[in-house]
This record gives structure tokens, sequence and C-alpha cells, in this order.
């Protein structure tokens, strides 16, 4: 179970520095979900910001946004002790981008400290199959790009 573990977190590193790669997720301000997004992440109190974002997500569950709120979401739920509620949103997240390993990283990190072990296997190998995803992108034409891609 241990070497899973590892084996996932792994991947997860390897394909998050590939992710760096690619172009960021922009929010645009002038649809009702970009300016839901903004106003959640401008605001300070954590209360507010995880009801809009658990807003987001239940008006918008197919944008392309998801990603990017649903991780905010879980790095609220994960610092709270929501542990149920990090491996929901990871369903949610992966169900619009099957390729992010940090959502599954964090169902598996909530997963752990559950003790669930059932849960600890079926996230890691999530985890691993994300990063698989995300490590197959192609080699970036970019010179400086393909430097970084090749680490």
């Amino acid at each position: 179970m241990r070497d899973l573990t590892v084996a996932a977190v792994l991947a997860c590193v390897a394909a998050m520095t590939g992710a760096a790669l690619e172009k960021p997720f922009e929010i645009n301000k002038q649809t009702p979900e970009g300016g839901l997004l903004t106003t959640a992440i401008q605001t300070d109190d954590v209360a507010k910001k995880t009801a809009l974002l658990e807003e987001f997500l239940q008006k918008y569950p197919k944008d392309e946004g998801i990603p990017f709120a649903g991780t905010q979401l879980q790095a609220i739920y994960l610092s709270s002790g929501s542990l149920d509620k990090v491996i929901q949103v990871a369903g949610t997240i992966l169900a619009v981008d099957p390729a992010l390993p940090l959502a599954a990283y964090n169902a598996l990190q909530a997963a752990e400290q559950k003790k669930d072990y059932p849960a600890i296997k079926t996230w890691a190998l999530k985890t691993v199959e994300a990063a698989k995803g995300e490590l197959a992108v192609p080699k970036p034409t970019d010179e400086g790009q393909a430097e970084q891609w090749a680490k």
C-alpha cells in the first residue's frame, strides 16, 4: 500500500511539472460564471469563499473553470478537515478534466487522513492515471518550454 502511495505522489509531482507548461486558466469576468469565480477568489472570508465556490460547482458543473474552482475548494476542505467533501469534489473535477492529478491527489490525502484503506488504493490509482494523462503532453515547440518539458 505504501509503495502505491509513493508511486502516486511521484507521478503527481512529475505531472504537475508538466502542467506548469500549460497555459493557465483565465477567468472571463464578463460572464456570470466568471463574475462568480472572480468574487470568490477576491474574498478573504473563508466561509464566503467556500459558499461561492460551492455555488459555482453547483451552477456550472461542465464549465472549464471547474478544475480551478474545485481544487481551490479542495484546499479549503482539506485545511478544515472536511475530508468527505474533498473526495466528492475530486469526482466533480475529474469528470471535467480526468488528467488533473492534483484533484486526485487531494482526494488521496483525504483518504489517508481518514485511514480509509480501500479509498487510499482507489485514489492512489486515480492519481497515477491522471498523472499519466498529464505526462502524455507532447513536447512544446518553444525552446524554453521544451527544456523545462525535458526535465
